[in-house]
């Protein structure tokens, strides 16, 4: 079993409105299901507010938190084998210490999808 966080909203996926953010909050915005996958270590709330009030097309929105399992390398794994992710947007505070996994992923990123 995998474990995302600590200190983390969680994930959202649009298309069946799977959400595990503990915040009501959430269920009240009109986030249009699209192409765009987020990854995000903080701010989840406020990125999905912004997301929202542009009308952009979210595909799945992942808040790793403190990263004590699940990384920015396995959300970009991830986001990479899903159908509906086009683009992938990430914000992080700083990076796992795996750097030549995440430039290879980078270059899988750029070679599937053109934009990151």
């Amino acid at each position: 079993m995998s474990i995302i966080g600590p200190n983390t909203m969680g994930v959202f996926d649009s298309e069946t409105r799977f959400t595990s953010f503990f915040s009501m909050f959430i269920s009240q915005l009109n986030i249009k299901s699209g192409s765009i996958g987020v990854i995000s270590q903080s701010g989840a709330v406020a990125n999905f507010s912004l997301l929202a009030l542009h009308h952009v097309g979210v595909s799945r929105l992942i808040a790793i938190g403190n990263k004590c399992d699940i990384n920015e390398i396995d959300s970009l794994e991830f986001l990479l084998n899903d159908e509906r992710t086009k683009v992938i947007g990430i914000y992080l505070e700083g990076f796992t210490l795996r750097g030549s996994q995440m430039a290879e992923s980078f270059l899988r990123c750029l070679k599937r999808l053109r934009s990151l």
